[in-house]
């Protein structure tokens, strides 16, 4: 019997596989969480560090109640709002993944973005600056997080990875016209 890696471990070096076994499994999975609560830490941390001194008792309030606030927002928007925008823009293509399987792949996709989190807390602990801004890496993980996301719609959505990034285009387009019309 082979041992079954954990698309949290897998997805560093194997995200083809976790991203089949995520088309795999079909809609009734479960939707993956985690990365979601790592990435509310890492923006609730970042307001908290740049509007307060680090552990006062108000930090800590801040810490925790943006935390919450980012968490709610990041899944109505990776669970329920990009899904649908992303498999109705995939079903132009004839696209086949379900709006759990497009979740999942959100999710999964941010992974790597956890090193930020890494990054925040051993700043932290020798007493430098924990702020993204002085993060070397980010680019390089954004980059990685936004090629993730392209390759694993591609594979959900069984289609070459070409249609998958003009879905994924076409889906974020009404967040790219509001965010020029804000400006």
């Amino acid at each position: 019997m082979t041992k079954q890696l954990s698309p949290y471990e897998a997805v560093w070096l194997k995200p083809k596989r976790v991203f089949e076994r995520i088309r795999d499994e079909g809609p009734g999975q479960e939707l993956m969480i985690l990365p979601l609560v790592i990435l509310s830490m890492i923006l609730s941390l970042e307001v908290t560090l740049r509007n307060q001194p680090f552990l006062s008792i108000n930090s800590v309030w801040m810490f925790l109640g943006f935390g919450v606030i980012a968490f709610l927002v990041m899944v109505v928007l990776i669970f329920v709002v990009q899904p649908w925008l992303i498999t109705g823009a995939g079903r132009i293509f004839d696209g086949q993944a379900s709006h759990r399987q497009i979740a999942n792949v959100l999710a999964v996709s941010t992974i790597p973005l956890s090193a930020v989190f890494t990054y925040q807390i051993l700043a932290l602990c020798f007493g430098a600056i924990p702020s993204i801004q002085y993060f070397q890496g980010r680019p390089i993980l954004q980059l990685w997080t936004i090629g993730l996301t392209v390759y694993g719609i591609g594979i959900c959505q069984r289609m070459p990875v070409a249609f998958s990034l003009v879905s994924l285009f076409l889906a974020e387009l009404p967040f790219l016209v509001l965010a020029f019309w804000m400006r």
